[in-house]
């Protein structure tokens, strides 16, 4: 996927949580996911339904957990928790793709 498909797709993630979640995000930061977007490509999400079960790339997730984890959490804790949730998803991930390695020698 294109990045600016990425940055439609966050941008699109960001317009349905609400300015409650935009405004903690340093003005440059959205200004650069703004201007980064394909305009022509629109992503709608519904906040009642998990992003998995969404549309939407790897790489935007990737992108909406760093926002999480930089300006969303409201403590020490929750940022360590979240943390080692996103070490632990990046060992499973590092793990699957290292298995299916050697499968193919």
């Amino acid at each position: 996927m294109n990045e600016n498909r990425i940055f439609s797709e966050v941008y699109g993630v960001l317009v349905a949580l609400g300015n409650q979640f935009i405004s903690c995000i340093p003005y440059n930061l959205i200004k650069t996911i703004m201007n980064s977007r394909d305009r022509t490509y629109v992503c709608k999400y519904d906040i009642n339904k998990p992003l998995n079960e969404q549309k939407i790339s790897k790489e935007a997730l990737n992108i909406i957990a760093k926002l999480h984890l930089d300006y969303w959490c409201n403590s020490q804790k929750e940022r360590e928790e979240l943390y080692a949730i996103l070490q632990e998803n990046e060992k499973k991930a590092n793990d699957k793709l290292l298995k299916n390695m050697f499968k193919k020698l």
